[in-house]
């Protein structure tokens, strides 16, 4: 339902299947599935791996969204998001019909938080308001939060959802992280205590990849720039000179914080590649970068990208985005 979830979770099912006497069977929707079906009939067709995929019907109209609306990034608006929890919800009577005609039964289920039937920590306030600080409980270094910034923390009709969510996990055997222990070991060692040892770092998963068209063809990897063109960009660039900034499907910030993040960029004179969704949420973004010449501006050191693009190279030095993308970074290293 999110491409941050969806991508490590096929890279999963790739490396899962590549050991002897494992059948994998993904899950999905069909749209999540077409996104994915050219790396997978590579994975299935040319590597011979014993990965089947299941298309289920996602609830849109039910929950109350578009047709077809069945990731985060396809969304109207970030309002829109308890949607995509209530239809994930409806799911379940056709993911239990589904478990119970596998054959053979699975002795496994790898499932994404979002879907807590599948498994049951429910999840207590701390702070009593949106905007005050707290300390964030058994977390090394003193770090401070608001509710506010709590990721997927709602706030409106629905928390049901991620009391259920929190549940689920609680009760699940163990939790596989898409991390290594060399990257954060310090927190780590006290997830592992939460979770009575069983945390198994087996990331950075997108290394399962064989084909260089894999991360081109994965996700919604649609870009206002051709690859080619971008790559060819960032290698007129010197090593380590380039910021490379993308805030991923769900970005917590206001207009005003992205507008005020392109004012600085254009402050520092550096070199760097923006990747922008062209979702709602960036709408007004988008706009003043129009309205503003802002590309025009910080040209030729500076490019805006609508869509996705492409990280490894050496000239990216400095960079400020989500955890998938920090993992595929070191990934490259």
């Amino acid at each position: 339902m999110a491409q941050g979830h969806m991508i490590p979770m096929v890279d999963i099912a790739k490396l899962l299947a590549s050991r002897h006497g494992v059948l994998v069977t993904i899950v999905t929707t069909p749209v999540n599935a077409a996104r994915f079906k050219s790396p997978l009939d590579r994975a299935i067709n040319e590597l011979r791996l014993p990965i089947t995929v299941v298309q289920l019907r996602f609830p849109c109209s039910e929950a109350g969204l578009p047709e077809n609306c069945e990731c985060v990034d396809l969304l109207p608006s970030v309002a829109s998001l308890a949607g995509i929890f209530r239809a994930a919800a409806l799911m379940e009577p056709q993911v239990e019909t589904l478990f119970q005609t596998l054959n053979p039964p699975p002795s496994c289920i790898v499932s994404d938080f979002c879907l807590p039937y599948t498994n049951r920590d429910e999840f207590q306030s701390c702070a009593s308001s949106d905007h005050e600080y707290f300390v964030v409980p058994g977390f090394p270094g003193g770090i401070e939060l608001t509710r506010e910034q709590l990721p997927l923390q709602s706030k409106k009709p629905g928390d049901d959802l991620g009391k259920a969510e929190s549940e689920a996990e609680s009760e699940a055997y163990g939790v596989i992280v898409n991390s290594f222990e060399e990257m954060e070991a310090e927190y780590l060692k006290e997830f592992k205590e939460a979770k009575q040892g069983r945390v198994w770092c087996v990331g950075p998963v997108s290394l399962t990849k064989r084909f260089e068209l894999d991360d081109l063809e994965r996700g919604n990897s649609s870009s206002s720039v051709r690859v080619d063109q971008c790559l060819s960009w960032l290698d007129d660039k010197e090593c380590n000179s380039a910021i490379y900034i993308c805030l991923g499907s769900i970005c917590n910030l206001s207009s005003a914080q992205l507008i005020e993040l392109a004012l600085g960029l254009e402050a520092s004179e550096k070199v760097f590649v923006w990747v922008v969704k062209e979702i709602e949420k960036t709408k007004e973004l988008l706009e003043w970068m129009a309205d503003e010449k802002f590309e025009e501006r910080v040209s030729p050191r500076g490019m805006v990208i609508r869509g996705w693009a492409p990280q490894c190279r050496g000239s990216i030095g400095d960079v400020a985005y989500v955890c998938g993308s920090i993992l595929q970074r070191e990934a490259n290293r």
